[in-house]
């Protein structure tokens, strides 16, 4: 698999989103059997990409900030058929090259929720940040859970179970998702 080429000496503006590049002026370009798979991909998502996009509705693609809207809004989406068809890095490559704007380096890959604002813009909410916030809170609850399932097998903690019907006070509660992220 070819990578491709970035050149970081190019006079572009650094207005660029979408990756962790922001700011780095660079551009893309493809060599060998990359230009082959986006082509690839291009054709299997020609049906998806001239598809009607709905509102509420779930992406997975690439978004641009544009400060002159202040919003975030939707650069080109792929379906989920192809997300799990091609490796990660063809899928970048793919929604670099069939980005509607300038796009100097590779996207990333986000979940989408799509807003559709009267003026026809396509506006989104990037669901992948909320979904990592998420993942952190419940590996730290999961981590308690544990130890006090973990300490509820203990000597101590059985014998004061079979005498009472009850754990230590310490021991009764197992966290879980309800209030999770407060």
């Amino acid at each position: 698999m070819a990578i491709p080429l970035i050149d970081i000496h190019s006079e572009t503006d650094s207005n660029i989103a979408g990756s962790g590049n922001l700011g780095m002026n660079v551009s893309v370009q493809y060599v060998g059997q990359d230009t082959y798979i986006i082509d690839e991909i291009a054709e299997s998502e020609e049906d998806f990409l001239d598809s009607e996009k709905y509102p509420n509705r779930y992406y997975i693609g690439s978004a641009m900030y544009y400060p002159e809207y202040n919003d975030i809004l939707l650069d080109t989406s792929i379906s989920p058929a192809t997300l799990f068809s091609y490796t990660l890095y063809d899928i970048t490559l793919y929604l670099a090259e069939y980005s509607i704007c300038n796009v100097r380096s590779l996207p990333a890959v986000h979940i989408l929720q799509l807003d559709i604002k009267p003026d026809g813009r396509y506006c989104t909410v990037i669901k992948t940040f909320w979904l990592k916030i998420v993942q952190r809170a419940w590996k730290k609850q999961f981590a308690k859970r544990q130890i006090i399932i973990c300490s509820r097998g203990k000597i101590a903690a059985r014998r004061h179970f079979e005498l009472t019907g009850t754990y230590p006070r310490e021991l009764r509660n197992i966290p879980g998702l309800r209030g999770l992220l407060v």
